[in-house]
C-alpha cells in the first residue's frame, strides 16, 4: 500500500503476490529496497524502524518456517548491494539499511542451511558489535560448531577457540563420526546422574549412526518424557520415522526438512489407497 500510494505499478502487484507465494518471495527484497529507497532522507528512518522491529520479532520467534527465515535474510543480503542516498554513514553503510542483530541472522541462516551465509553475518555480527556490549561467546561458538560442520572446511572446527571443553570434545566426537566412543561418552554422563539434553541427544544420534533406528526412535520417545529432556529437532524423528517405518508420528511440515518431507512420502505410498491422495502428498 506504501509503494501503491507513490506509484500504480506497485498497487497492480498485491492481488498477484497474494496468489502466488513464489513470486512473493523473489519479489520481497526488490521491494522492500524501493519501499526503503522511495523514502526521502528526513522520513527514512520510520519505515526502516518498522520493518526492523518486525523482521527482528519473526527471526526470534521460535516455530516460524524456514521459507521466511530465508526470505528475511534474502532481503538482508540484497540490500548489501546498494549503498544507501543521502547517507553518512561511510563506505559499509548498505550493512545499515535496516537494524537487524547479524548474531540472530547468522542463528537463522543456520536453520536454513544456509551455513556460508551464517559465517558472512556472523563476521558481520563480530565487526560491528559494540565492545562494551555483552559478549556472545557460548552462542557464538555453537554457531561456529554448525558452520564447520556442514561446509567444506575440516580443519576450522578445530580453530575454534571455547571455554567448555566437554562439550567440544563431545562435538568433535561427532564431526569426526567416532560414534562408539560417543555413545560410551554420553552414556557414562547418563549412567552418573549428571546429564544434560546434549547428553539424551548424543545417545539418540549414536544409536541412528549404528543403524538401530527402532530403538533409537523409542530412546527418544523415552527422554523426551524424563526429567533429563530432549532438544533434538524434528529433522531426527522424522529420519527415524521413515528409517524404521513407522507410519503415527505427528504431521509437521513447518520447517520443511527433507527428513519431514520424505517421510510423509513414504508414509502416503505406504498406507493410502488412492493414487489421487499418492498423488498430491508428493505434489505437496
Amino acid at each position: 500500500q506504501a509503494l501503491g500510494a507513490r506509484d500504480p505499478f506497485f498497487a497492480s502487484l498485491s492481488p498477484v503476490l497474494q496468489s502466488d507465494r513464489t513470486l512473493a518471495e523473489e519479489i520481497l527484497p526488490v521491494l522492500t529496497h524501493s519501499l526503503l529507497q522511495f523514502e526521502s532522507s528526513s522520513d527514512r528512518s520510520k519505515p526502516s524502524k518498522i520493518i526492523s522491529a518486525y523482521f527482528s520479532s519473526v527471526l526470534t520467534y521460535e516455530d516460524v518456517a524456514t521459507p521466511c527465515y530465508r526470505a528475511i535474510i534474502s532481503v538482508v543480503l540484497h540490500l548489501r548491494h546498494f549503498h544507501p542516498p543521502n547517507n553518512s554513514k561511510g563506505a559499509l553503510a548498505h550493512d545499515k539499511w535496516l537494524d537487524i542483530d547479524f548474531s540472530l541472522l547468522s542463528r537463522c541462516a543456520v536453520k536454513s542451511n544456509a551455513y556460508t551465509t551464517a559465517f558472512l553475518f556472523l563476521e558481520l555480527a563480530s565487526e560491528y558489535r559494540d565492545s562494551e556490549a555483552s559478549p556472545h561467546g557460548s552462542a557464538t561458538e555453537d554457531i561456529l560448531f554448525e558452520i564447520y560442520s556442514h561446509i567444506d572446511e575440516p580443519d576450522g572446527f578445530y580453530g575454534i577457540q571455547t571455554d567448555d571443553l566437554r562439550n567440544f570434545f563431545a562435538r568433535r566426537l561427532h564431526h569426526e563420526n567416532q560414534w562408539d566412543k560417543a555413545f560410551r561418552f554420553h552414556g557414562a554422563f547418563v549412567e552418573s546422574g549428571s546429564a544434560t539434553s546434549s547428553d539424551s541427544d548424543g545417545i539418540v544420534q549414536s544409536l541412528y549412526a549404528f543403524g538401530f533406528n527402532q530403538l533409537a526412535l523409542k530412546t527418544m520417545q523415552n527422554l523426551s518424557a524424563d526429567s533429563i529432556g530432549s532438544t533434538q529437532s524434528s529433522t531426527l524423528a522424522y529420519n527415524l520415522g521413515w528409517r524404521a517405518e513407522t507410519w503415527d508420528l505427528p504431521e509437521n511440515l513447518g520447517n520443511n526438512h527433507s527428513g519431514a518431507t520424505l517421510y510423509l512420502a513414504l508414509r502416503a505410498v505406504f498406507r493410502e489407497r488412492s493414487p489421487h491422495v499418492v498423488d498430491t502428498v508428493l505434489r505437496r
